[in-house]
């Protein structure tokens, strides 16, 4: 029978420390390679010295996603770990009294050896590119509502009494404001050119505004709103840069959304049986978390999303505090807006989250409850490959 040898790495921005030990976890060799073409190298001449190899590392972010894609050329049996995972085993390993990457190789190593049985191996590098495409969507979506905030606040010098009437954030109205970007400009405009304005742009966009071009000129009459060129000139600026980050959003979302149904298809439907989650915020979560048989159990997916309470202890007393925050800071966020969504429209979490507020949890902290409820059933749905039955929540 074949001996296997398992490779433990740990992996930085500009090297990575591998650590060989044998199903004894008798270590055979360690050493600090460089990132780079001749470490890859020395690596893929130690992983054909054997004949049957088990290579494990923590997912890094973006660190780990080359060295990732060179060892699934070599060999089948890479695992992407969940660092909350090693981090628990390595808590009982007496090697983390020391800490020094060399020894993480070494855990990472004894890590896959114990828990061989209940992790699964990454088959296809493309997945590995699912959290950067949700990360980019959601950093665009970030610069979107700055940009609004900031739209909004040279409005309110330019032409404060609209952003009190109208939804200026309609695509009809932007293209209205980018060409009469302030009072002073609508004034200046005759009641003809603004009626022309609002037909073209409404029959080209197929909905009406908020008020008509009568209204809009009126109210342009008794504005307080500064002129200001440069004003004018920002509002302009934001305006286009706004319908530039919009189209792109809708790109990088449609090919998430055609990503994930690639990899995780079935598990997309499943979560989007739950009432409240959609195809954007189903391709996040998975994008994020991925195999759920990473996790043996709800509580590990609550802990990977830092969703758990964290824990003080003195003595005999033991006291939770706050949530950890220890996991992924984009899988809280998308569990955040998922939460809200489910709670709106589904009668199970609605009446959990009311309960909670009924006990005198403040909005937040109720919220977080929710979703730690929630995330316990989509883990019993994925690995059951079931579908949400709402009276069974």
């Amino acid at each position: 029978m074949e001996t296997t040898i398992y490779i433990g790495i740990d992996v930085s921005k500009d090297k990575f420390d591998y650590a060989a030990v044998n199903t004894q976890s008798t270590l055979i060799k360690k050493e600090s390679l460089q990132m780079n073409r001749d470490g890859f190298y020395e690596l893929e001449q130690l992983i054909e010295s054997f004949s049957n190899v088990v290579v494990g590392f923590e997912s890094t972010g973006t660190y780990h996603i080359n060295l990732m894609s060179f060892l699934l050329s070599l060999t089948e049996n890479v695992h992407l770990l969940n660092p909350a995972l090693v981090k628990k085993f390595a808590e009982a390993d007496s090697l983390r009294k020391t800490k020094t990457d060399a020894v993480d190789a070494l855990v990472i190593a004894r890590f896959l050896i114990y828990q061989q049985h209940s992790i699964s191996a990454v088959t296809e590098i493309d997945s590995a590119y699912l959290t950067q495409l949700a990360r980019l969507r959601e950093s665009i979506t970030r610069d979107i509502g700055k940009t609004k905030t900031h739209l909004k606040q040279m409005l309110n010098i330019a032409f404060p009494e609209l952003l009190k009437t109208a939804n200026v954030f309609t695509d009809t109205f932007l293209q209205i404001l980018e060409q009469f970007p302030s009072a002073k400009a609508i004034r200046k405009a005759t009641k003809k050119g603004i009626r022309k304005t609002f037909y073209n742009m409404t029959k080209s966009r197929g909905k009406n505004p908020d008020m008509n071009p009568d209204q809009l000129f009126e109210l342009a009459k008794e504005s307080i709103g500064t002129d200001d060129e440069s004003l004018e000139m920002a509002i302009q600026f934001d305006i286009k840069h706004l319908a530039f980050l919009q189209k792109h959003l809708d790109e990088v979302t449609s090919k998430l959304i055609e990503n994930v149904n690639k990899h995780f298809g079935n598990e997309l439907q499943i979560l989007k049986s739950v009432k409240g989650i959609g195809d954007t915020t189903a391709s996040h979560f998975l994008s994020e978390v991925k195999d759920i048989n990473r996790f043996s159990n709800a509580k590990q997916l609550i802990a990977y999303a830092g969703t758990d309470p964290s824990v003080k202890q003195s003595g005999t007393m033991i006291k939770r505090g706050k949530i950890s925050k220890r996991g992924v800071s984009g899988l809280r966020r998308v569990g955040y807006l998922i939460t809200c969504s489910v709670i709106r429209h589904d009668g199970v979490f609605q009446d959990y989250y009311l309960r909670k507020r009924e006990e005198g949890m403040a909005y937040r902290k109720a919220v977080i409850a929710t979703w730690n409820k929630l995330i316990r059933v989509i883990f019993a749905i994925l690995t059951k490959q079931v579908k949400f039955v709402p009276n069974h929540g």
